[in-house]
């Protein structure tokens, strides 16, 4: 059996599918929202959608903005350093994050706090939608 993830053609339509998708599973998609904003814990799921997302579009870098959910037994500076380093935007571009005490008692030493990666650009956020209804609408009459 072929593995499909080495073997997928990824061409310029297949990567805006992609990253549309994974935007219509963990994006936020507010009414009249005029951002993309992906929102995760995972840092290679945040990767993964932007290396998609650059591939994608021709983007503003200075567009993009990041705000992070964050606990108070985290190192606030130790973590927005790896967030910035790992996803490559400058910490110049982050908003002042959320701070909040868990809630539980399960503590997960690798844990970064939740990434909220945003693009301001209504035109990306009603192509992507436009991508994902067109596809959703394709699976409906197979």
């Amino acid at each position: 059996m072929t593995d499909a993830a080495e073997n997928i053609k990824l061409d310029n339509d297949t990567v805006r599918l992609l990253v549309s998708l994974l935007y219509l599973c963990e994006g936020t998609k507010y009414q009249n929202s005029t951002v993309v904003s992906f929102v995760n814990s995972d840092a290679r799921l945040l990767k993964t959608f932007l290396v998609l997302f650059h591939k994608a579009f021709k983007l503003d870098e200075s567009k993009f903005r990041v705000h992070l959910q964050l606990h108070t037994i985290h190192d606030q500076n130790q973590v927005e350093k790896f967030w910035s380093e790992f996803l490559g935007i400058p910490m110049s571009q982050f908003y002042k994050p959320t701070i909040t005490a868990p809630t539980g008692t399960r503590y997960r030493k690798e844990h970064k706090g939740t990434c909220s990666v945003r693009y301001n650009d209504y035109r990306l956020v009603l192509k992507m939608m436009g991508i994902t209804e067109k596809f959703m609408e394709r699976c409906r009459n197979w």
